[in-house]
């Protein structure tokens, strides 16, 4: 589904944001413990970080 829209390569960085609003969301909503919606948040953030190592390395 996400291969037919134009995103070049921010694939990853749509995926990480979803997931951090998706965990505030859950927290604001009382649907998610804050411990696990702060551990899906780190997980997010360590996607992005990972991402744009690749991009800079494949850049290369």
């Amino acid at each position: 589904m996400l291969d037919k829209l134009p995103l070049n390569g921010k694939k990853t960085y749509v995926v990480a944001a979803l997931t951090v609003v998706y965990a505030v969301c859950g927290i604001l909503l009382g649907e998610m413990p804050t411990q696990e919606a702060l551990l899906m948040i780190g997980g997010a953030l360590g996607l992005t970080t990972i991402g744009h190592k690749i991009d800079k390395i494949s850049s290369n």
